[in-house]
């Protein structure tokens, strides 16, 4: 079946290809390999034609797998890379690693074959978690800016209140000074409440271990792609 292959084109494109790319046959053994696909998953490319491609695949997910691959034989279409999945690939040393993959099929019959092209996705997916960090650590810095609005403003309403009763106190000679001192220290001490609750919910510069500065720069370097 290898030697349908033999086409220097089709040999070239599958060589200098960037990704991964193996073929399958029906029962599920590799019977081409690229050279990107064996240094991707760390094995000689002996070592995988003739193997099962389940080899390549986690063994917590090998039945699913079988699952899969069969339902592709019965019924092969094009599948784009990336599309609502979540995979993992199995180095030769036994770790793992996310890839995305995207199959087609060639042949009728029994010399059907999957042709599969493989990307290892790793630094792709660190990149988006970071972005969904770095997010949520804006969000939450937000509403400590908020929080921050909020203390200012109703600080200084809650003060300037306690003042104010002081100067009609102060003008309304039916009203006793003890009356007068108890009523501020009960109102003093309720800013004071307010302001340790506030407090509480603020951090300094730092927002999850990011200083403000650096974290901005952080943003900046992801939205222009230049973020690792």
């Amino acid at each position: 079946m290898v030697s349908r292959f033999s086409d220097a084109t089709y040999e070239a494109i599958i060589a200098n290809a960037p990704d991964g790319i193996l073929l399958v046959d029906q029962r599920g053994i590799i019977v081409l390999v690229n050279q990107q696909l064996c240094e991707l998953f760390g094995y000689e490319r002996a070592e995988l034609v003739g193997q099962s491609i389940e080899l390549l695949v986690p063994s917590n997910r090998r039945g699913t797998h079988v699952a899969q691959r069969n339902a592709f034989q019965q019924q092969p279409h094009l599948r784009p890379m990336g599309i609502g999945q979540h995979l993992a690939g199995l180095r030769k040393d036994g770790t793992e690693f996310p890839v995305e993959i995207s199959l087609s099929a060639t042949g009728e019959g029994e010399a059907q074959l999957a042709i599969g092209v493989v990307r290892d996705v790793t630094e792709y997916r660190e990149i988006e978690e970071e972005r969904r960090d770095l997010i949520t650590t804006v969000q939450r810095q937000l509403e400590r800016d908020r929080i921050a609005r909020d203390l200012h403003d109703d600080i200084i309403q809650s003060v300037y209140a306690v003042g104010l009763s002081l100067q009609i106190a102060r003008n309304d000679e039916s009203i006793l000074r003890e009356d007068i001192v108890r009523r501020t220290v009960i109102d003093l001490n309720s800013v004071i409440s307010d302001i340790r609750a506030y407090m509480r919910e603020l951090t300094s510069d730092q927002v999850d271990g990011h200083p403000a500065g650096m974290l901005a720069a952080r943003i900046e370097e992801l939205v222009a792609g230049t973020g690792t």
